[in-house]
């Protein structure tokens, strides 16, 4: 498999559809539906830093990456308790909902015109978990997210082989390891009671 950099939209590499899939496997090219129903869903809100807090790894990823797509940032959570939500909440431009995708208009245009991403923008803000004190938010740049990336590429090949992380997405080692690693290398994860494959 090759491994594809973050900021030149590895989600977006032209895929078979495997149509002999069984139910419970998501191809690459049902990825790309969910992320253009939310590019569409995001059409007439707001830009900046938008909250982003999606149970299932498939929204999440599909909901990630039209925030980035669109110039928009994501703020992920340290936990989904109501009240660190709706603190949050107050200090962004927007809340994306919890929900598996947005439903796209009949006869809307579901291809959105995208350009690879700005290495020295902000990606994400991240929570740390809280344990010894309040959370505290860290922004990653793509550029770091790269070279976090990279070395996840050197150390652990995903060559031939899937990935089912254990930790969430939420966080830090889960948003790398069980989402954009596989991204970027083509390879399988899980979502859910589905896996994500390209």
């Amino acid at each position: 498999m090759t491994f594809i950099s973050l900021t030149q939209l590895p989600w977006r590499r032209s895929t078979p559809r495997h149509e002999s899939l069984p139910s419970h496997w998501v191809c690459g090219a049902s990825l790309t539906a969910h992320i253009d129903a939310w590019h569409h869903w995001l059409t007439d809100k707001p830009a900046g830093r938008w909250l982003l807090c999606q149970q299932q790894p498939l929204a999440f990823c599909a909901a990630l990456i039209a925030l980035w797509e669109s110039g928009r940032v994501a703020v992920l959570p340290a936990d989904d308790r109501p009240e660190t939500l709706s603190r949050l909440a107050s200090e962004v431009d927007g809340t994306l909902p919890d929900m598996p995708e947005p439903r796209l208009p009949q006869g809307a245009e579901t291809r959105p015109r995208v350009a690879p991403l700005d290495p020295s923008a902000t990606a994400v803000v991240l929570s740390t978990s809280g344990s010894t004190g309040n959370p505290v938010q860290l922004a990653k740049r793509f550029d770091q997210l790269e070279a976090e990336l990279s070395a996840h590429a050197r150390l652990w090949p995903l060559a031939d082989s899937g990935v089912i992380s254990q930790v969430s997405h939420q966080h830090i080692y889960g948003l790398l390891t069980g989402i954009l690693h596989p991204l970027c290398a083509g390879a399988p994860f899980m979502c859910g009671r589905a896996v994500l494959r390209w």
